[in-house]
């Protein structure tokens, strides 16, 4: 038998390459499409803890800033 080991990779900006091509190119060649997206993730977000919202926004940032500034204003309207 072998043995099982944890493993943990880092997150690095390669890790977003196809994400931002996905939102660029992709949801951005269709108008409305990035808006879909964005009330989506809110939508589901809103309702998970605050602390998760903070993970949330960062990791979007990391695909384009205003990718996670618009996911946050979403779930802060949402909320209102």
């Amino acid at each position: 038998m072998g043995s099982v080991a944890e493993y943990m990779s880092d997150v690095r900006e390669e890790d977003f390459v196809q994400a931002r091509a996905f939102w660029e190119k992709v949801l951005g060649a269709r108008k409305g499409q990035q808006q879909v997206l964005v009330r989506n993730v809110a939508g589901h977000v809103r309702r998970a803890r605050a602390v998760v919202w903070e993970a949330v926004f960062d990791i979007f940032s990391r695909v384009t800033p205003e990718l996670g500034e618009a996911i946050r204003k979403a779930v802060d309207e949402e909320r209102a």
